[in-house]
């Protein structure tokens, strides 16, 4: 058997990875968010609802009115389609 050091396992939470993108490496976190969502964006998420939509050279997968990923335009989106519904464009 080997003599193995075990390294306590320190996780790293998303918030604490977002504020070392903003206050170490100088990101706009808002102006990123800001980016991503249009007003127009807006509107059409408050009338059609949950879906993948277009935004720039992404989709935006919503759900409940909040963006849970995103995906380059030239992945396919088929899986996403199957479990997020319909492609709203």
């Amino acid at each position: 058997m080997k003599n193995e050091t075990h390294k306590p396992q320190v996780n790293i939470s998303d918030h604490a990875l977002v504020r070392y993108f903003e206050r170490v490496l100088g990101f706009n976190i808002e102006g990123i968010r800001d980016s991503l969502v249009t007003e127009e964006l807006r509107e059409q998420v408050n009338i059609l609802g949950d879906g993948i939509y277009q935004s720039g050279e992404y989709h935006l997968i919503i759900r409940n009115k909040i963006v849970v990923t995103l995906i380059p335009k030239n992945w396919k989106v088929t899986t996403g389609i199957k479990k997020y519904g319909h492609l709203n464009k």
